[in-house]
């Protein structure tokens, strides 16, 4: 039982992952923190448009922070509603066996997405 509340759980959080473009939402987040720190490097500007170009991305960064706690918290929610009925699911999730099995169903269940889902 406690294997398919895990299969339940890590799909949910797969499909919330994928629904909610959590990946480019990350790639998006290291590339303003790249772009930050070009600023630091880049010479031929002013200072003063570099505290308004700074000030600018930092404010983006900032929201783009809560977005991703948000997202994070929304993603671990299916493991924490199956926690409520099971009390000792967590302790399956953070084993190494839970770990091991949850990186098992996520790639099966992507390599099936991906083969059966059109894009």
């Amino acid at each position: 039982m406690k294997f398919f509340f895990l299969l339940i759980s890590t799909i949910l959080s797969i499909e919330l992952i994928l629904f909610l473009n959590f990946i480019e939402k990350c790639k998006y987040f290291l590339n303003l923190i790249k772009k930050n720190n070009k600023l630091f490097i880049f010479k031929k500007s002013s200072d003063y448009w570099k505290q308004k170009l700074i000030l600018i991305i930092a404010l983006k960064v900032i929201k783009l922070g809560i977005i991703l706690l948000a997202l994070i918290i929304l993603i671990v929610v299916p493991f924490f509603i199956i926690n409520f009925f099971d009390e000792r699911f967590i302790d399956l999730v953070f084993s190494i066996i839970g770990i091991f099995e949850i990186i098992i169903i996520s790639l099966i269940y992507i390599l099936l997405r991906n083969k059966f889902v059109q894009k």
